[in-house]
């Protein structure tokens, strides 16, 4: 079939008017949307003609796996979402994207409209949304399938099961399914608003379809898609800004570009890539500096908008700023998280568990999260273009990602993800505080989140959120199978120090209740007080506040970790985390010498300090107990003094093993295996492309300043074969520093050497390979590189790679070089 006699079957399919005609209708229309675009491609509001910058998350409570999930734990869906929604304006956010899977769950495979509990659920979210001032961006065609992960025997109907993904965008039957589905959805009406979808005043944007399957290849097909989704849209009654995907793929730009009905592009950035299921650990902050395809010239007069965006696996609390910035200097005006936890099942993430964010069970993230949104709105948009390290500050934010700190300050406000010892701007000007741990305003015990915002003076809100210890692995493949964070409730100390309120000021309760705060300090339970000076102040009436809520706490859990030092040597004194929830008295014990417990001053948080002259080599195990009952164990392993420290042992640190893509575990190049009941870390070159590579990478959540080791002296690294290879052959190592500089040297395997030693003066700045990868695959450069003139800090280092490829070869070199490494030693 001919390319013009298949467009010609898709307009006929379409049935709607022409560009012209809904032009001049929309002439014609005296309502005007909230918001429009100039002729600079800048998004405006209308009332004042300032620029739009919102940010805030997706969330999907009301179809796919999340509704099934929060079913499953018979949620009150609407109890679920205006608290949801409260928690999100608490967190500082205005945005949010109606994910919808109506495309799976409420349509027919030719696209008429079903309604049903997950519509009635958008309606209602839709309607509360609308009262807390929230803006929304509606995309009503997910195209993925709804039933994934836990149903997928369970399918049903709708025009996405009907058709397959790619003929969505080029044949007649899927796009006439769309058109009539569109066109139903935005003219019915939402009963709770009056309004519909299409002409709903906060729903500012519409984006047709997520994620489409495109066709840059067949020109005259795709620009007749998308003008025919545009007009759907246009015709379903919505005259604001419509919005297509460019993330699937950057040659989608100039059709974009070209459409006149489409306001701009829409973009998504997962830094650290999808589904690896664990956490991912090192220094975030070196692959967001910049998204340069949104300064792509075809964009140049089209709006930007990152609909799905996230540092996923990690509890890492300041990338989320850090994304923002990168944001802005692309231009982006909106950008919205994927995706918001749902109270009801955040305990377990039970939904898309790659990302994780709630206020009360990743409350770092939620205080980041809150930060990244009050610089998105500050920051200029297409700001100047600038690179790690000097991404560590800006509009008032300070990122420390060795603390897992950001910390945003000005004269009124002070937010911090973390404790820290840096000082507001002004304690006299100070008006809103959040933050987690202490700081020089509060001393805090607890875990959880608090804010604290002055509503005249003498008077303060606070609002205390309660203590969360999150599992091992708050990302696991299971879904529902355990809770990955548990919330405890309980009293805490509490210490405010605010010249506006002084030392005696009185702590108000909700119930009434009266405390006098000794020298600032208080003890709070999870709630709202207000805080005033005097007892002449008058507490405003609370019945007009939005009620505060947390997710009860559970049966009291006796939970019990202890985290031992990856490295220690014998010699150096050691630091023993312990986290214990109980409250029968903690007894830690190595053999049968009890050892000293000290409290941190958080609560469940305690250390353990053997002096330096009782950690001798050998192994031993130490115990944690509540009475009789034996809690955790865990084995202290020391290296002799002086004695070669075990930079990688494949057992022990399996876990820290990154690739490239996860998907690339059936045949990886870099994997630790078991070969005759021990683990080793297998280099395979079989089936390698010519001018590819694979990698590996070790890395760790700390440098190794902060182990116990003495790197002095230290020559060289050892590379143990636990067998001779085959044929002689190279590969590449690379030692790589926190702050990213990598030092890499390459070594020649021979046959018969079970072991290879490297000098540390052969380690030079070089290129090492970014990993994991990100989705898109596009935005960051492949490898990272090193100044020629950095010095290696040999205390700084954090990640260890591992490279095999045609680069590293040479005439005589075996090009399927096979290599067994049963462990990395500094000596």
């Amino acid at each position: 079939m001919t390319t013009r006699r298949i467009c010609l079957q898709l307009l006929s399919a379409a049935g709607l008017a022409s560009t012209a005609s809904l032009a001049r209708a929309d002439a014609a229309d005296t309502s005007a949307p909230l918001t429009f675009v100039d002729a600079e491609g800048v998004w405006r509001w209308q009332k004042d003609k300032s620029e739009v910058a919102l940010y805030g998350v997706n969330y999907s409570l009301p179809s796919a796996s999340a509704y099934r999930a929060a079913k499953r734990v018979g949620s009150d869906f609407k109890a679920c979402i205006r608290r949801d929604l409260n928690h999100l304006k608490r967190m500082g956010q205005d945005a949010i994207r109606l994910c919808f899977w109506g495309d799976w769950e409420n349509s027919t495979p030719k696209g008429e409209l079903i309604v049903n509990e997950h519509l009635e659920l958008l309606d209602y979210l839709v309607a509360e949304a609308k009262k807390r001032g929230f803006y929304m961006l509606l995309s009503p065609i997910v195209t993925y399938d709804a039933w994934w992960p836990d149903a997928l025997g369970e399918k049903k109907g709708g025009f996405s099961n009907a058709f397959k993904k790619e003929d969505l965008g080029q044949a007649r039957q899927p796009i006439q399914a769309q058109v009539t589905y569109l066109n139903a959805f935005l003219k019915r009406t939402n009963p709770l608003t009056g309004n519909t979808y299409g002409t709903e005043p906060e729903i500012v944007a519409v984006e047709p379809i997520n994620e489409p399957w495109h066709h840059p290849d067949k020109p005259d097909i795709t620009k007749l898609y998308l003008n025919i989704m545009a007009r759907a849209v246009r015709s379903g009654g919505f005259k604001g800004p419509i919005f297509w995907n460019v993330t699937q793929d950057m040659a989608m730009a100039p059709f974009i570009r070209d459409e006149p009905l489409l306001a701009g592009a829409t973009f998504a950035w997962y830094p650290e890539g999808l589904q690896e299921r664990r956490p991912v650990f090192g220094n975030h902050l070196l692959v967001v500096d910049d998204y340069p395809q949104m300064r792509k010239p075809e964009f140049k007069t089209k709006v930007k908008m990152v609909y799905e965006f996230d540092s996923t696996m990690t509890a890492a609390s300041y990338v989320f700023p850090a994304m923002a910035r990168s944001f802005r200097q692309g231009g982006a005006q909106w950008a919205t998280q994927f995706q918001y936890d749902a109270i009801d099942i955040a305990a377990n993430n039970a939904e898309m568990n790659d990302h994780y964010l709630n206020l009360v069970y990743t409350a770092p993230k939620a205080i980041g999260a809150l930060i990244a949104a009050t610089a998105f709105k500050r920051l200029p948009h297409g700001g100047n273009v600038i690179a790690y390290p000097a991404t560590k500050s800006f509009a008032g934010v300070e990122l420390y990602p060795e603390d897992d700190l950001a910390l945003l300050r000005d004269e009124t406000r002070f937010y911090h993800t973390n404790s820290t010892k840096v000082a507001p701007i002004s304690l006299d000007t100070l008006a809103h505080v959040a933050g987690l741990g202490s700081s020089m305003v509060v001393t805090y015990e607890g875990l959880g989140a608090y804010f604290l915002d002055k509503t005249s003076p003498g008077l303060w809100r606070l609002e205390v959120y309660p203590d969360v210890v999150p599992g091992a692995n708050p990302y696991p493949i299971e879904i529902d199978k355990r809770d990955v964070a548990v919330v405890f409730a309980g009293a805490r100390q509490m210490t405010v120090k605010l010249p506006d309120l002084g030392e005696t000021f009185e702590a108000v309760a909700v119930d009434g209740k009266i405390s006098k705060a000794v020298a600032g300090q208080m003890r709070v339970e999870p709630g709202v007080y207000y805080l005033r000076r005097t007892a002449s102040i008058s507490i405003p009436d609370r019945s007009t506040e939005e009620p505060y809520y947390c997710p009860p706490a559970g049966a009291p859990k006796a939970l019990c970790r202890i985290d031992v030092p990856r490295l220690i040597e014998a010699g150096q004194t050691v630091r023993l985390a312990v986290l214990y929830t109980g409250s029968a008295p903690l007894k830690m014990t190595v053999g049968s010498s009890e050892l000293p417990v000290r409290a941190t001053g958080r609560v469940f948080h305690y250390e353990v300090i053997l002096p330096a002259e009782t950690v001798i080599e050998g192994s031993a195990i130490v115990s944690a107990a509540a009475g009789d009952a034996i809690l955790a164990k865990a084995t202290v392993s020391v290296t002799r003094k002086g004695a070669p420290i075990p930079l990688i042992d494949p057992a022990r640190d399996e876990g820290s093993l990154l690739v490239p893509y996860r998907n690339w575990t059936a045949h990886p190049g870099v994997k630790v295996v078991s070969e005759q009941g021990a683990s080793v870390i297998q280099l395979d070159g079989k089936g390698l492309p010519a001018a590819w590579e694979y990698v590996g990478q070790f890395t760790f959540d700390e440098t190794l300043a902060d182990l116990p080791v003495n790197l002095q002296d230290r020559k060289a690294v050892t590379i143990k074969l636990a067998k001779p290879v085959a044929k002689a052959g190279r590969f590449n190592v690379a030692l790589i520093e926190f702050d990213g500089h990598g030092f890499t040297a390459t070594v020649r395997a021979e046959p018969g050497q079970t072991s290879l030693t490297i000098p540390l003066s052969d380690f030079k700045p070089g290129d090492v390979q970014v990993v994991p990868k990100e989705f898109p695959k596009y935005i960051q450069p492949w490898n990272r590189s090193t100044p020629a003139n950095a010095a290696m800090k040999l205390s700084r280092i954090n990640a260890v790679q591992l490279r095999l490829g045609s680069a590293f070869t040479q005439p005589g070199d075996a090009v399927e070089l096979q290599v067994a490494i049963s462990g990395i030693e500094l000596v």
